[in-house]
């Protein structure tokens, strides 16, 4: 909590305000969750910051709209997670497109013991890392996968972070990402 309270302090006064958290022990994880404490998130709010939780698999902002929603107790967590999912994963999900080489990530979030899939008008952002095959500037389909939904396909954004390209998703409710290959 006082890590998150100086993150808070230090966005006072910038133009960017986002409270980023980037765990340092993942080594390669394919899965990442970050929990913090529900009051923290009311603090990141309050600040007019976003959230933004970075993982090896993808990241995910969430806007300060959200996560006044979010806000509760000292003694309630928020747990973010970011996983990277395999073939497997969506193997009963009825896509007909091919999968072959897709980017497949799990992004949730939960408050307490519920898990938070909707998010009325409030979008957050999901950024999936991506292989070159794609083209930073272009939009490209991504199938996004939700319990008790059907699956709809959304349009995220390409483009280049660093020396990484990814794309960008905007999106009302958390799910399964799956970012069909380019070359198939």
């Amino acid at each position: 909590d006082t890590v998150i309270d100086e993150a808070v302090a230090a966005v006072g006064g910038t133009e960017d305000k986002v409270v980023t958290i980037i765990p340092t022990e993942t080594g390669s994880a394919d899965k990442v969750e970050v929990s913090i404490p529900a009051d923290s998130a009311g603090k990141i709010a309050d600040a007019d910051a976003a959230l933004i939780v970075q993982a090896p698999a993808g990241a995910v902002e969430i806007p300060k709209e959200i996560l006044t929603q979010m806000e509760g107790t000292a003694d309630q967590t928020v747990k973010i997670t970011v996983e990277a999912r395999t073939q497997e994963h969506i193997a009963d999900a009825g896509i007909t497109a091919d999968t072959t080489g897709a980017v497949i990530v799990e992004v949730t979030i939960q408050k307490g013991d519920t898990k938070v899939t909707d998010f009325d008008i409030n979008q957050l952002t999901i950024t999936i890392p991506v292989t070159n095959g794609f083209v930073a500037g272009k939009t490209y389909d991504v199938i996004v996968i939700s319990e008790g939904k059907a699956n709809e396909i959304v349009k995220g954004l390409c483009i280049q972070q660093g020396e990484q390209k990814v794309i960008q998703v905007k999106i009302n409710h958390l799910s399964t990402f799956v970012v069909l290959n380019p070359v198939t």
